[in-house]
């Protein structure tokens, strides 16, 4: 039995609505299962901008 972990930062300096923050978690996942065995994937990209009120989030847009 392993154990996959997917790791993301919600700094409160930026702006996410819960689309985003469920995007980069999924991804986040995806990386940590790509490891055999037990592993800890900490997800580094932020969005390119800012979330603003009454956006969807800003699909496959990351800073790398």
């Amino acid at each position: 039995m392993a154990l996959s972990l997917g790791v993301v930062d919600v700094s409160p300096v930026h702006l996410y609505n819960s689309s985003l923050v469920a995007e980069m978690a999924a991804s986040a996942k995806t990386m940590a299962k790509k490891t055999l065995g037990s592993s800890l994937f900490i997800e580094r990209r932020k969005p390119m901008s800012p979330v603003t009120s009454g956006d969807k989030g800003q699909r496959g847009n990351w800073l790398m």
